[in-house]
C-alpha cells in the first residue's frame, strides 16, 4: 500500500525505494517536504500574520476613539446636570464658566474644551436653553471631534401657583 509504510500482508516496513523497470532507484514514499513547499508555507503564514497585526492596530485605534467619545459624552452630561442643579439665578455666564472649568478638570480627556451657552428662548413660560459642547482632538493631525448636548430648563412655578388647585381638581359645586 503506498500511503502506509506497513504492508497489510506483512508486519515488516515497506522499503522506501524500489527498482523501476529501467533499473534506476525511485522513491516511492516521500518522507518529507521540499524546500519550495516550506518557503510557500512560510510566505502564506507571514502574509496572514501581517494582516492580523494591521487589523489589531486598527482595532486598538478604534477602541481608543470610542473610549474618548464615551468620556466626552459623560463630560457633557455632567456639565448639563450641574447647570440644572444650580439655582436659576446662579446659572449665568460666570457660573457656567466655573462649571465648564470643573468638568474639564474632572474629565478623562486631555486637552478637552467644554463650552456652556445659556439662552433665553423668549417664551413667556420662562424657558431657558442650555447648550453644552465638548471638543477634543485624538491626535495632532486629527480633526477636532465635537459632542453637543442641548437641554431646556423651565421656570419653576411659584409656591402660590403650585398650591392653587387647577380647574380639574376643583369640586363640582365650586364651579360656576
Amino acid at each position: 500500500m503506498i500511503g502506509n509504510r506497513l504492508d497489510l500482508h506483512r508486519s515488516r516496513p515497506v522499503p522506501l525505494s524500489r527498482r523501476a523497470p529501467d533499473g534506476r532507484n525511485h522513491l516511492c514514499l516521500r518522507g518529507g517536504m521540499t524546500l519550495f513547499e516550506v518557503l510557500a508555507a512560510v510566505a502564506v503564514l507571514g502574509v496572514l500574520l501581517i494582516a492580523c497585526a494591521q487589523m489589531l492596530a486598527v482595532m486598538t485605534v478604534q477602541q481608543q476613539a470610542v473610549r474618548n467619545r464615551r468620556a466626552a459624552v459623560q463630560m457633557a452630561q455632567n456639565a448639563m446636570e450641574r447647570c440644572f442643579a444650580a439655582a436659576r439665578g446662579q446659572t449665568e455666564a460666570d457660573k457656567s464658566d466655573e462649571i465648564a472649568a470643573e468638568v474639564t478638570a474632572a474629565g478623562m480627556l486631555r486637552d478637552a474644551r467644554v463650552e456652556i451657552a445659556l439662552e433665553d428662548a423668549g417664551d413667556p413660560r420662562g424657558v431657558r436653553t442650555v447648550r453644552v459642547v465638548v471638543a477634543w482632538r485624538e491626535g495632532a493631525e486629527e480633526p477636532e471631534r465635537v459632542v453637543r448636548l442641548t437641554g431646556w430648563r423651565y421656570r419653576v412655578r411659584q409656591a402660590e401657583e403650585a398650591a392653587r388647585p387647577s380647574r380639574e381638581e376643583q369640586p363640582q359645586a365650586a364651579r360656576p
